[in-house]
């Protein structure tokens, strides 16, 4: 065989055998269903037997573009894989200029080639390598990646057909990321629905149990007052705080939902979370270390001062629970962060999350860190990897920022530690604080009439007793009503001073019923009842001035005060 013909042999070789490495790897080799890590591994190391290199490798781009990854090396003279070192691509301008404008770098002498000789004395002379014929991972027309070739020995030069084997895997890896991206969508959807059906599940029963909480913890109360002193009235008080532990739970129900009581307020979150951490700090064992990073002149979020506080505290105690009987250090950092439409990736945000300027508050542990099935599950109610009991932690927290229009995201690793960051936006500009009155200039305050009539309208019974006998404990005169059609009939038949309604009405809705009511007594002062959010249960009535608002369970001592302060405004 002359050598042209030798060479032509060894052409068509090469080719076939690239076919069959290709199809190895769009067929059964590469399954769409395997997983993510061991697909790249078969590619990277049919790649290098088939084009005999000892190094194929696989590196992504961060989200930023600033580092550039290995996700996967096949090393093939001793059939190890590895992964993990990091390069910045501000070191390497040339080499990725080149990546942008071609179908692939086949340097012969890699370490002259001016687009791959950034890489000389840091990478290419340690490693013994020579020659690089490395191809871009494009999607949607944008680099993402590089599949990496890298000859160690005497330089090579690469063939025609080896640079388009080289593309061509890489097209087969784009294939693989957007495979693996539409996966990640579909669970996160899976997720989030999840996440909601629970979340209703869980707010529907809160505000059941908060009807039977209201009722519960009123009428001890009452008892409680009405007894001498003795066993029954240290039972009585006894029940009455029992009572009190309990609406903690139906608290975090809500909060898991994203539909608790809130009362928002212009926020510095760094000073409200060195404040939180600094109660939180004597909980902590000794061997663990607090350090902080918080950001100062923060833009004010608008937030409930109490369920912040329930956030810092639940992810500082979740990191040092991680970090266990070791030493360890805990890393609090606050900042502004720019979050783009195509950063949102990783994040579990709420249904109306917007990108944009936010603030960010970030909790990490250099604790046990977490595998994939506990990061799946780390936001379910009631999961916990340290044992049954523990209670709804990280998943009343991930229900507080979505009911602050926020979003949570979590990176972690076993043995490595686990980092949570919470996001929540940030209003384009501050609202002014308010300013006290001094008391020279406070007016004075009438006291209320002795003696009101008071309209109660809640489709439970114990709930419509109960606030009647508080009421009337007090000097009120009461009168109840089950629905708006009765409502409607007492407010046509006598005189009404204040209307106590609760929000669910069966299958009526209270504002509705507000409504009908105005229209017969425009001024007529309200209170709305609800054991959901205030701004989800009222329509924006109290934030508009025509009703107060009330949350279950509340005492006997809260509802009176709450009537003197609305019959307080009515009289003033």
């Amino acid at each position: 065989m002359s050598g042209a013909d030798a060479t032509l042999q060894a052409q068509i070789d090469r080719l076939q055998r690239q076919q069959a490495a290709i199809v190895q790897m769009a067929r059964g080799g590469i399954a769409p269903a395997r997983e993510f890590d061991a697909a790249l591994l078969e590619i990277t190391r049919i790649a290098a037997e088939t084009i005999d290199v000892e190094r194929a490798s696989v590196w992504l781009l961060s989200a930023d573009r600033q580092d550039l990854r290995c996700v996967q090396l096949y090393t093939r003279s001793a059939d190890v894989s590895s992964s993990g070192v990091v390069l910045t691509t501000g070191q390497y301008f040339r080499y990725f200029a080149a990546l942008e404008s071609g179908r692939a770098i086949d340097a012969h002498d890699a370490r002259e080639d001016a687009r791959t000789s950034e890489f000389r004395d840091g990478y290419l002379v340690p490693l013994g390598i020579t020659s690089m014929m490395d191809a871009p991972i494009r999607m949607r027309g944008e680099v993402l990646g590089v599949f990496c070739n890298e000859h160690v020995g005497p330089a090579r030069h690469w063939t025609p057909d080896e640079v388009s084997f080289a593309g061509a895997v890489a097209d087969q890896i784009a294939l693989l990321l957007a495979h693996e991206e539409r996966e990640r969508m579909r669970q996160a959807m899976v997720h989030a629905q999840k996440l909601e059906s629970l979340g209703q599940l869980a707010g529907g029963v809160a505000h059941d149990f908060n009807n039977l909480l209201t009722v519960i913890l009123g009428n001890a109360a009452l008892a409680r007052d009405a007894v001498g002193a003795g066993p029954a009235k240290d039972a009585l008080a006894d029940l009455v705080r029992a009572t009190q532990h309990a609406t903690h739970l139906t608290k975090q129900l809500l909060a898991y939902s994203g539909r608790s009581p809130v009362t928002r307020q212009p926020m510095d979150l760094s000073k409200r979370t060195r404040d939180v951490c600094r109660l939180v700090q004597a909980s902590l064992p000794p061997r663990v270390r607090l350090m902080f990073r918080l950001a100062e002149r923060l833009p004010p979020i608008e937030a409930d001062a109490s369920q912040m506080a329930q956030v810092v505290t639940n992810l500082v105690l979740n990191a040092a629970d991680a970090i266990g009987p070791a030493a360890g250090e805990i890393r609090v950092t606050t900042g502004v962060v720019d979050v783009r439409p195509d950063e949102t990736q990783g994040l579990v945000p709420a249904a109306d999350f917007r990108p944009g300027r936010h603030v960010f508050l970030e909790v990490a542990d250099d604790g046990c860190g977490l595998d994939r099935e506990a990061l799946g599950r780390i936001f379910d109610p009631f999961y916990s990897t340290k044992g049954p009991g523990r209670g709804l932690g990280l998943a009343a927290v991930h229900g507080i920022v979505r009911g602050h229009r926020g979003a949570i995201g979590i990176t972690s690793e076993p043995g490595k530690g686990t980092g949570f960051r919470v996001l929540l936006p940030a209003p384009e500009a501050a609202a002014a604080p308010a300013v006290a009155e001094s008391p020279a200039e406070r007016k004075s305050e009438p006291a209320p009439a002795a003696r009101s009539s008071i309209l109660v309208v809640d489709d439970q019974q114990i709930v419509r007793i109960f606030a009647e006998r508080a009421l009337r404990a007090v000097g009120h005169e009461v009168k109840v009503a089950a629905n708006g059609a009765e409502a409607l009939d007492a407010v046509r038949g006598g005189k009404i001073e204040l209307l106590l309604l609760d929000v669910g009405l069966g299958g009526e809705y209270g504002p509705d019923v507000l409504e009908q009511i105005h229209a017969l007594h425009p001024d007529l002062p309200v209170i709305l009842m609800s054991g959901f959010s205030e701004k989800e249960a009222t329509a924006g009535l109290v934030a508009a001035g025509r009703a107060a608002f009330l949350a279950k369970p509340f005492t006997p001592d809260q509802l009176a005060a709450k009537v003197r302060e609305v019959l307080r405004v009515k009289v003033s």
